[in-house]
């Protein structure tokens, strides 16, 4: 675990460091993409800053949500430097935002979202190599080789300690999931298959929506090994968000784009056989 950095007597949070990286390594993929896709540099570049603005805001109202006991002030809502984040959170309120900016330079939505699949990808990657070195999001105590520790005033050490599960002379944590591994994984695997089918898209949306797909079923799984709080039996607000993402991507291909994935040929021809067996 390295929270921070020290160069030249200036300490340096790794955390915010990760962060600023997975930015501007997601700008050069989304300008690179979004070029190809035929946008101009300044609608990118401007979709870029509002992806950054309300994607903070919307990370802040996430984790606030999810324990809204760490809200013990209004302006607690912009305290970037101390506060958590919600990255599903983020992504929901800077996605809404970049749709209303879209619309209103009259830009193709659809096209926009295939560009900035890959971009969320290694974002969030990036983004967990961060909650890995600074402690946070860490997993639920386990018994598996491959189990990791946290060190002493680390978040899991703390937490472990709080709740009475070891003694104040220890030396790390208890063993948990690496999940914050699981994520970067996950998030590095995505990342690279979408640019790889990238090339063999057929129509508008199909990337991103492959994208929904594979990541919030990823995020639905691996989040059964994070050590969150949950609102009832095994599942968190993480799984919800994952399942309402989930229906969101099927609703939209059966009532929008059904035609393109093949499924109205589909339906139409099993609706001919039912008619013909009447």
């Amino acid at each position: 675990m390295y929270p921070f950095l020290h160069i030249f007597n200036i300490t340096i949070s790794v955390y915010w460091l990760m962060i600023l990286i997975s930015l501007l390594a997601g700008f050069i993929s989304l300008y690179h993409l979004g070029i190809k896709e035929g946008f101009k540099p300044k609608l990118l570049i401007n979709a870029w800053l509002c992806i950054i603005m309300f994607g903070l805001l919307g990370g802040r109202i996430g984790f606030l949500l999810m324990d809204i006991s760490n809200l013990k002030h209004p302006l607690d809502l912009l305290n970037f430097k101390d506060g958590g984040m919600l990255h599903s959170g983020a992504l929901i309120v800077a996605f809404g935002a970049c749709y209303i900016y879209l619309i209103t330079q009259k830009a193709n939505p659809l096209k926009f979202g295939d560009a900035v699949a890959p971009f969320i990808a290694l974002n969030f990657g990036i983004i967990k190599i961060a909650c890995l070195l600074h402690g946070c999001c860490f997993g639920g105590i386990t018994v598996l080789p491959w189990a990791i520790t946290f060190p002493v005033n680390s978040p899991a050490f703390n937490k472990h300690l709080s709740s009475g599960l070891i003694h104040s002379n220890a030396v790390c944590s208890l063993p948990v999931h690496p999940t914050q591994i699981y994520l970067i994984i996950m998030s590095f695997a995505i990342f690279f298959f979408l640019l790889l089918i990238y090339k063999k898209k057929k129509f508008n949306s199909q990337i991103f929506i492959i994208f929904i797909f594979l990541f919030a079923t990823g995020r639905f799984f691996i989040e059964f090994t994070a050590d969150s709080q949950r609102i009832t039996g095994p599942f968190s607000i993480i799984h919800i968000i994952s399942i309402i993402m989930i229906i969101a991507g099927l609703l939209y291909i059966y009532f929008y784009n059904k035609n393109t994935w093949g499924l109205k040929d589909y339906l139409m021809s099993n609706h001919e056989k039912d008619s013909f067996t009447i």
